[in-house]
């Protein structure tokens, strides 16, 4: 008696793990030859400029020398070094290898004054969608646009960009633990979100400063739920967005946790507001298992409010409810 063997495995992309996983070079293996066109000779500058002038445009918002009618010009995002300017530069080619070839024209580009800084992002984004070609999310005006099936031929150009940004922005505020690494149809499903925020932005009457705040505002604001959201998505590609409401402050979906580092007891309590840890498991307290925790302040639908159950905790000592 012969044993028998086992089946081959089938065939993977390199890069991509059985689970979905993608290792932080994904840019490439997620957009494919869109992304590759980007940084070709033809349009590597642009992407270098777009990004590096969207960088410091995001520096002249936070430190209130582009507007201040906006909540962006914070302490609290003061604070956040890696999520504007050059620390964001940063922060996109640690976490995203695949831009370090452009990291010379972003570098460049973040030395611009703000204002100089912003009308060079817009030129670029002109760039992008004359680059782009035909396209119903960038070169068309109607704001009715849905999203298409993805391929590779399909991406469009301008959105990656904006992905990439928008990416950086999240990234900049999250500690990830080691060897986490993000899901395919989590980077996928990002992207998506840039989709349909790019598709408001198509309104005329919108300026500058509103076309910034719609693309990027969840990921500028130093805290809300949405950003929670986010995490789990591009970590556990899960997006079932059911029952979200204001005051999260831990959040658990397929096999993925992200809270506020703020939770983690007096050694934390100084940390930069909105810090967000993203651990693979699930929310657990003395032994109860969880889905979401929320600060209570705002828990007041009365129907849904018997199903919390309310926890007081020593450290820090706050009275939380748990779902």
């Amino acid at each position: 008696m012969t044993a028998k063997s086992d089946p081959p495995e089938p065939p993977r992309s390199p890069g991509i793990s059985p689970s979905g996983r993608v290792e932080w070079n994904f840019l490439e293996k997620v957009f494919g030859e869109r992304f590759t066109k980007l940084t070709g000779e033809d349009s590597a500058k642009t992407l270098g400029l777009a990004i590096g002038s969207g960088a410091k445009a995001f520096e002249g918002l936070v430190v209130g020398k582009l507007d201040t009618a906006t909540d962006l010009a914070t302490i609290h995002n003061m604070q956040s070094l890696g999520s504007y300017g050059a620390g964001l530069v940063e922060t996109m080619t640690n976490w995203m290898p695949g831009l370090r070839r452009s990291s010379g024209t972003m570098n460049r580009a973040v030395k611009m004054g703000f204002e100089e800084a912003s009308a060079c992002y817009h030129e670029q984004l002109t760039k992008l969608r004359t680059a782009c070609g035909p396209c119903d999310i960038c070169t068309t005006e109607d704001n009715r646009s849905t999203i298409q099936p993805r391929t590779d031929r399909n991406f469009c150009k301008l959105v990656i960009v904006e992905t990439i940004l928008a990416l950086g922005l999240a990234l900049s505020k999250m500690l990830v633990v080691p060897d986490l690494l993000p899901k395919r149809a989590g980077i996928e499903g990002f992207y998506d979100r840039q989709v349909r925020k790019r598709i408001q932005t198509k309104d005329p009457a919108l300026t500058k400063l509103e076309h910034f705040v719609i693309v990027y505002g969840n990921e500028l604001l130093p805290m809300n739920v949405t950003r929670l959201e986010v995490c789990v998505e591009i970590f556990g590609a899960s997006d079932d967005a059911h029952d979200i409401r204001d005051g999260l402050v831990a959040l658990s979906r397929a096999g993925v946790c992200a809270h506020l580092v703020a939770l983690e007891g007096a050694s934390r309590r100084g940390a930069e507001e909105g810090l967000i840890r993203i651990v693979p498991g699930t929310i657990n307290f003395q032994g109860r298992v969880y889905d979401r925790v929320s600060d209570g302040k705002t828990l007041c639908d009365s129907t849904s409010y018997h199903l919390w159950e309310a926890i007081e905790t020593q450290d820090p000592p706050q009275l939380f409810y748990c779902n």
